[in-house]
């Protein structure tokens, strides 16, 4: 019963959401049933528990710079059904204590797949999803509660503690709790003050960012990481429209292609990202056998002839890939010049098929270690260009 009613609450709540997290009023009428089940069920020791462990992240600055803190939840799949859909819906609530603020809600529905018997029947299988929410320098509280149709519960508090010294010169405020907004915000490309118009090709590899014991969807950290570079990389690179490109190199497939990448383009782009698989391999990709480096040869192919100033591959680069083969003969004379955002923020080094790729096409590689070398990599390539256009 306590489902039927919250589902139907957190429903009006997301009515007017454009996000897949949305923070919520807990003082509008749909808000407040949603807080009120979410406080009885967070002390109600009778729901029966579902199986769930919770891993938070510490609050760090992000390469949007912005402070970000997050969870990630793992669920064995042997307490599903197999062969029917399912809903799973997260409520938490953050109350800053340092300095002392109003709680903020944030309200996500996950939809479940249709999981095959197999699946369910094995010990091995487990299913992981995240989130998070930006916060100022500060002291938190977090209330965190997981609830599926069978009124099984999952609950996890903790606090949070941010710290960052340079909070007061990026202009982050103490006691903010935020979400994506401002990033999904995004108006598109713009006119460059006192340069010529500029077009770029951007190939953006939909892969996570760190190593995890646990692959099934990009986390919120890589996601904002992905669509952080993306969006720096046309406004920094002093791009006045570009061509966007997304790809999963370990399933050859192409996920995303905007011929003309705007504002909506970026918004339906984010959407792509939290829906990707990487959880399974198609058997037909297993089939084909072909390798990481003829997949990129095949997609990027076609660049060389199109009226594009720069290719610019966006990737993570702390995984192996296959070992570096050499190009066909003549397969880039006369190409755009190419640069590569390497994101290693993990790792003291990049590697990887798409990094090994840009350098086989003479690129210049862009490392990004951490969220200050984000801007400092796309500056380089605007002047590089700017240099290579006079």
């Amino acid at each position: 019963m306590m489902w039927l009613v919250w589902r139907w609450a957190v429903v009006a709540v997301l009515a007017s959401g454009l996000g897949a997290q949305t923070r919520f009023d807990a003082e509008a009428a749909a808000g407040r049933s949603v807080a009120g089940i979410f406080e009885r069920a967070l002390e109600d020791r009778s729901l029966e528990g579902l199986d769930c462990q919770v891993r938070t992240q510490p609050a760090r600055l992000s390469f949007d710079l912005q402070i970000f803190t997050g969870y990630e939840f793992t669920l064995p799949l042997r307490q599903f059904e197999a062969g029917k859909q399912g809903l799973l819906l997260n409520v938490f609530r953050v109350t800053p204590n340092k300095p002392e603020g109003a709680p903020v809600w944030f309200v996500r529905r996950w939809p479940l797949p249709e999981f095959p018997e197999k699946s369910v029947q094995s010990r091995r299988t487990y299913l992981q999803l995240g989130g998070g929410f930006i916060v100022g320098p500060g002291e938190y509280q977090v209330d965190w509660l997981l609830l599926d149709g069978r009124d099984r519960v999952c609950r996890k508090s903790w606090k949070v503690k941010a710290k960052e010294a340079r909070a007061k010169s990026l202009g982050i405020e103490e006691g903010l709790v935020d979400d994506d907004r401002r990033l999904m915000a995004w108006k598109g490309p713009g006119e460059q003050a006192g340069a010529e118009a500029k077009r770029a090709t951007i190939f953006l590899h939909a892969a996570p960012t760190f190593r995890r014991r646990v692959y099934t969807r990009l986390s919120f950290w890589d996601r904002r990481l992905l669509l952080t570079s993306l969006k720096n990389t046309v406004e920094r690179g002093g791009f006045t429209a570009a061509r966007v490109v997304v790809f999963d190199l370990e399933r050859r497939q192409v996920l995303f292609e905007a011929e003309e990448f705007g504002a909506e383009e970026y918004r339906r782009l984010g959407r792509v990202l939290g829906e990707v698989d990487l959880a399974t391999i198609d058997y037909g990709t297993l089939a084909s056998g072909e390798t990481e480096w003829a997949f990129l040869e095949k997609m990027v192919g076609p660049e060389r002839g199109r009226d594009t100033d720069a290719v610019v591959f966006i990737t993570p680069a702390w995984r192996d890939g296959q070992r570096r083969q050499r190009l066909s003969e003549g397969f880039w004379e006369g190409g755009a010049p190419v640069f590569a955002v390497a994101l290693a923020p993990a790792v003291r080094y990049t590697t990887g098929a798409v990094v090994d790729f840009a350098r086989a096409l003479r690129g210049r590689v862009l490392n990004v270690y951490q969220p200050m070398d984000l801007a400092a990599a796309t500056e380089r390539l605007r002047r590089e260009l700017a240099g290579a256009a006079r």
